[in-house]
């Protein structure tokens, strides 16, 4: 007769729901998760039920309760983003996991795309703002759409407080 100890399965198994769980949620091991096309910062499993057997399968199933972090934008929210491409289009940002695309109509008439300078940039004609590439910057969400797996938002920079964050 072999006596062993059960603590040591009771970890496997936790561990085994856990990734099994968020496999179901189809969560890459990143700091950015997804779920029904909302990106997630954290997903907590508070409470993992008592597994029950499928009859002629082999397979538990196990109710799990969780609580997660969800992140959506709405139409007119006002948010920090950092600029991660400028071209005479518009710019391109991301604010965590959600690219916003601002176009040149969309920022103040006084500010002009530079192609010239390098990194190329947006500047006021007396060079006392300058949006370039990697800077932070304040925008108003017009719009988002949402896709299969991503989040993508339309921004405008023309209303008060909006632009560079010094």
């Amino acid at each position: 007769m072999i006596i062993s100890s059960v603590a040591p399965f009771v970890r496997i198994l936790f561990s085994s729901v856990i990734t099994k769980f968020l496999f179901s949620l189809r969560l890459p091991y990143t700091p950015s998760y997804f779920l029904n096309s909302r990106p997630m910062n954290a997903v907590i499993p508070h409470n993992i039920g008592a597994g029950l057997i499928q009859p002629s399968r082999g397979f538990v199933v196990y109710p799990v309760k969780y609580k997660a972090i969800v992140f959506r934008p709405f139409k007119g929210e006002v948010l920090d983003a950092v600029v991660t491409q400028v071209n005479k289009v518009g710019l391109f940002t991301e604010i965590g996991p959600l690219s916003c695309f601002i176009s040149r109509h969309s920022i103040p008439a006084d500010m002009e795309f530079d192609p010239n300078s390098n990194p190329h940039c947006y500047k006021t004609k007396d060079e006392d703002v300058v949006i370039q590439q990697d800077d932070e910057i304040r925008i108003k969400i017009v719009g988002t759409r949402v896709d299969a797996k991503d989040i993508f938002a339309i921004g405008t920079l023309m209303d008060d407080y909006l632009g560079l964050v010094s």
